[in-house]
């Protein structure tokens, strides 16, 4: 079953503190993976591609 954005979207409202943990999160790994040579980066993403999702709705 293949998760929509509006699903993620009401998960993400209900659980608020959790959302805004997540997202500092996200942004030290961000941080952390910007130091990492170009292809880490792009295999990175491309095995965890549900992040750019969560990403976009995280941030708004």
């Amino acid at each position: 079953m293949k998760q929509t954005p509006e699903a993620a979207r009401s998960y993400l409202d209900r659980f608020s503190a959790f959302s805004s943990r997540y997202s500092t999160e996200m942004k030290k790994q961000d941080i952390l993976e910007a130091r990492l040579p170009k292809e880490m980066r792009e295999s990175i993403e491309a095995e965890n591609a549900h992040r750019a999702l969560l990403r976009e709705l995280l941030n708004g």
